[in-house]
């Protein structure tokens, strides 16, 4: 092996895949017009957020990570590319689609992502005939590779090949809240676990739910009523990421014992299009505030206080 016995040389490998991907936040958020501070408090949450921590900290969960960071990187390529062209970002978005596929079967979102781009954005539907060819390739790739997945499973390990859903609104309502409430940064833990059935009926849940669930709807309108359609395409991305495992009946989780399953690693790949969302929130407000003594105030509090929230996550999750 090339690292030998020790887990350091993979936990490195680990790290430099949540690295890549930080970077890749950060590059898409300038694309949709964020600024150099809003763009690396962006990649700031994106990298020292505690949902990042689990998936990380796991080699069994590098699939995830490397699932992860090449769709960022796929999304960065293809608003390149339907904005400006250039071979070069068509590259990186045929590289990264096929890594991304071949890392997990969650990138099978990405031709949707790539097609609420082209709705999302004006100038990319007026340039609609250069979007339809690489979005009908990448379309005809994830097909090919849900066949093969399907045929490949089959053979090798019977009963696995087939996804049977359920909606089951107590438990798509549980999760969903619970997802949402840690996108929001500067936690300084994760709480994401297995929900109970009894919990999500509670009173107190309800409330912080509906509460989650208002503040989400009430983005989407705002940014809709304000034509900032970068902002809905980022939340739709949110909710193609979460929504496999909201339905899907057979999701094995230990312990698990008859409560709603919920990991980090599940959330890790929505965290990159809340972070861009909250790297375009922070230009927002750069802009309203404009060069006002507290606007030049803010850019380095908002930088001090992201980079104070990774001594702390790490002082409370202790990698191995």
């Amino acid at each position: 092996q090339l690292f030998g016995p020790s887990p350091a040389g993979f936990m490195v490998v680990q790290v430099l895949w949540h690295a890549m991907a930080s970077l890749g936040v950060q590059r898409l958020a300038r694309l949709l017009g964020a600024s150099r501070h809003a763009a690396l408090a962006g990649g700031l949450i994106f990298a020292l957020h505690p949902v990042a921590v689990a998936p990380v900290s796991m080699l069994m969960a590098r699939s995830d990570v490397v699932a992860a960071c090449a769709l960022v990187w796929c999304a960065v390529g293809w608003v390149g590319w339907c904005r400006a062209g250039r071979c070069a970002n068509l590259l990186l978005l045929a590289a990264a689609l096929v890594l991304a596929l071949g890392s997990k079967e969650a990138a099978v979102i990405a031709p949707l992502i790539m097609g609420g781009w082209v709705l999302a954005d004006p100038a990319s539907r007026a340039r609609w005939r250069r979007a339809a060819l690489p979005l009908a390739a990448a379309a005809g790739l994830t097909v090919a590779y849900l066949v093969i997945r399907s045929r490949v499973l089959a053979s090798d390990a019977a009963g696995l090949e087939s996804v049977r859903t359920v909606l089951d609104p107590l438990r798509i309502w549980a999760c969903l809240a619970r997802y949402l409430q840690n996108l929001f940064p500067l936690w300084l833990t994760s709480g994401v676990r297995d929900v109970s059935p009894g919990e999500a009926a509670s009173g107190p849940f309800i409330a912080a739910g509906l509460l989650t669930l208002g503040v989400a709807l009430a983005l989407t309108l705002w940014a809709g009523i304000r034509r900032r359609w970068e902002i809905v395409w980022a939340l739709c991305w949110i909710g193609m990421a979460l929504g496999p495992v909201l339905i899907t009946a057979e999701i094995h989780v230990p312990a698990a014992g008859g409560k709603f399953p919920m990991a980090d690693r599940w959330l890790y790949h929505a965290l990159a299009p809340s972070a861009v969302i909250w790297a375009l929130l922070l230009q927002h407000a750069e802009a309203a505030v404009g060069d006002r003594p507290q606007g030049r105030l803010a850019r380095p509090a908002a930088l001090v206080i992201l980079g104070a929230a990774g001594p702390g996550q790490a002082a409370l999750h202790p990698w191995p």
